[in-house]
């Protein structure tokens, strides 16, 4: 029914109208079915709110392991590039040396 409905009606179509609907409401929630049908989709919600708290605790985890290897990539990095330097040092004094050697013959 509508508000508009209800508006219009008179004081004792008004209180049929509660006792109908009230009594369709109670009949609805004593029906066993329906109150393990909201038993069930209660524990379905818990389980997914579990869930969700696992999935956030996970993306947690992710998180801070990603962290991690980009440190440890970082520093893998500028070690790597340090010992390029050093290599790169080591062949240009090898190069001079052998200039050096050849010039002095």
């Amino acid at each position: 029914m509508a508000t508009g409905e209800f508006s219009d009606m008179n004081e004792d179509d008004l209180r049929r109208s509660f006792l109908i609907l009230g009594c369709k409401f109670f009949q609805l929630n004593s029906n066993p079915t329906a109150l393990n049908v909201q038993r069930h989709l209660s524990e379905r919600v818990e389980t997914l709110e579990q869930r969700a708290k696992e999935a956030t605790d996970i993306i947690e985890s992710l998180r801070d392991t990603v962290k991690k290897a980009s440190h440890s990539s970082t520093t893998l990095a500028s070690a790597l590039n340090w010992l390029t330097l050093a290599l790169v040092i080591v062949g240009l004094l090898t190069v001079i040396m052998q200039a050096v050697s050849i010039w002095a013959k």
